[in-house]
């Protein structure tokens, strides 16, 4: 696993779209193991704050730092206010799983995972030694019965549990999920829950949004309100 982080703390971060000040001043701390839901209307920006956090796009306002578990150093500055969130050059790891499947309709789940895994990690393992565990991954994500079957005759319930089977495998210490409860059934929805307390449990920290309010042990909540 990459560097474990302690803590990550957001301050002063601000979101501007089409000269219309959406947030500001937004200021939070998440703790390893926590589990934290962002709410907010639609439109209020809550898709752009996760991809600046995960580095995918440049922070507008504020800046983030993290504390490592077990370093005596003084937090790190990840991003600042008109730079990318540097996750990687910093030797730690950010799993970002955005509101769409990020599958290939013309892969199966076990084709589509080991694509992403070979993209995100350097193992020397030959594909068919990685299968076990890629297979392991999928009956984790609830996918068990359709593994090999094309993505393009999956339901769209089916592709998000592919992709995220990718939790199963990250080594990220921080994953961002943008609206992971989508298109999943309520059986489904339960196991997801399960599985994010799980990786709680293991130091991670989760942040997430959704429209529906998971049923999460010790779930805090961070609000964000459009400017007036």
């Amino acid at each position: 696993m990459s560097a474990k982080v302690s803590l990550l703390s957001a301050q002063g971060l601000g979101c501007e779209r089409n000269d219309r000040l959406l947030y500001s001043g937004l200021d939070f701390e998440l703790k390893a193991g926590e589990i934290c839901q962002l709410r907010g209307a639609n439109g209020a920006g809550k898709t752009t704050l996760l991809k600046s956090l995960a580095g995918l796009t440049p922070l507008q306002a504020g800046r983030v730092v993290v504390s490592l578990v077990g370093a005596e150093a003084v937090p790190m500055q990840l991003g600042v206010e008109g730079s990318t969130m540097n996750w990687s050059q910093s030797g730690l790891g950010c799993c970002f799983i955005g509101h769409r499947s990020g599958v290939k309709s013309l892969l199966t789940p076990l084709e589509n995972l080991l694509f992403w895994y070979r993209l995100n990690h350097h193992d020397s393992r030959a594909d068919s030694a990685l299968a076990e565990e890629l297979r392991a991954a999928l009956g984790w994500a609830g996918l068990e019965q359709s593994i090999d079957t094309q993505c393009a005759y999956l339901s769209a319930g089916q592709q998000r549990r592919a992709g995220l089977a990718r939790l199963a495998l990250t080594q990220a210490s921080v994953c961002i999920l943008d609206e992971p409860f989508t298109a999943i059934d309520a059986d489904g929805v339960v196991l997801l829950e399960r599985r994010l307390e799980a990786l709680a449990a293991e130091g991670r920290i989760i942040l997430l949004t959704s429209h529906h309010v998971p049923d999460i042990a010790n779930l805090r909540q961070i609000e964000l309100r459009q400017s007036a």
